[in-house]
């Protein structure tokens, strides 16, 4: 098998362990794709570890070359990643998408180097979305730009009284501008992080960006509002109706009270009111 040596040398490269683990931020899958110079899904077929840089060298058969040219599908890549608890844990037979970006050692050699913080999952694990992302349509979407929160914060929205009832409604996801709030979605067990699975940040015919709001989306979206109730008083419930989701009468009753009190807040005048939509 012919191999595709995608580094010359890592010659005095070194890797600070604690720039290396430093915290990550949270982005897309989109935003990885199209901010990566190398995308590639591969089979693991050998990991040594090379302790004076701290680093693993990873070899892997490429079955599909995402973001390389296609002639190298087939090939054996090489490439570095952080070793020990900085870096992904690959494992040996196991098919990944991966991700990375060319760096030049002190003699002028380059090498692919997948960092920390770069993109490296399971193909069999991934959302059938991310899937189709990855092999044909994140690379078409790159010129739009997601809005991400680092902080699990809410989000002043635009008023829309088509879609929002107050004018000054919060909320901790929206589809407009391609809002990304993937640290309050995990905060609440059982509800899935719509836009990492689903979303495609996509340029409307008025040249602005917003979350595709296909049919697997929008149904996420909406069982996450009905579902989440949260503990600061922001309701993801907005009207009494929605509160027979909720799975125990106990809870519809709490549920119908609260929403009431809010409304009548609301509508004497009171403070702002987190809602979602």
């Amino acid at each position: 098998m012919k191999t595709l040596l995608l580094l010359s040398l890592i010659g005095a490269l070194v890797v600070s362990e604690t720039e290396a683990c430093g915290q990550c931020v949270s982005d897309h899958p989109q935003q990885h794709y199209c901010q990566s110079e190398f995308v590639v899904r591969v089979e693991i077929l050998d990991i040594v570890s090379v302790p004076a840089k701290s680093m693993n060298r990873v070899s892997a058969l490429i079955i599909d070359s995402l973001k390389l040219p296609k002639r190298n599908t087939g090939k054996t890549v090489e490439f570095y990643s952080p070793a020990a608890f900085c870096g992904t844990h690959f494992l040996k037979g196991a098919e990944y998408v991966v991700t990375g970006n060319k760096e030049t050692d002190t003699d002028g050699s380059t090498y692919w180097y997948h960092d920390t913080c770069d993109f490296a999952k399971g193909w069999r694990g991934l959302p059938q979305d991310q899937k189709k992302g990855f092999t044909t349509k994140y690379g078409r979407l790159c010129e739009c730009q997601i809005e991400g929160s680092q902080s699990a914060s809410s989000h002043k929205v635009a008023y829309d009284n088509t879609r929002n009832t107050y004018p000054d409604a919060r909320t901790f996801w929206t589809p407009d501008n391609c809002y990304y709030n993937p640290l309050k979605s995990g905060e609440f067990s059982g509800v899935d992080d719509c836009e990492s699975e689903f979303g495609f940040c996509t340029p409307g015919s008025d040249g602005e960006c917003s979350w595709e709001l296909s049919p697997e989306y929008e149904d996420c979206f909406k069982k996450r509002d009905d579902f989440v109730l949260v503990d600061s008083g922001a309701f993801a419930i907005t009207d009494p109706a929605q509160c027979s989701v909720l799975p125990s009468r106990r809870k519809r009753r709490r549920c119908r009270k609260k929403i009431k009190k809010y409304l009548e807040e609301i509508g004497a005048g009171g403070g702002e009111m987190e809602i979602f939509f």
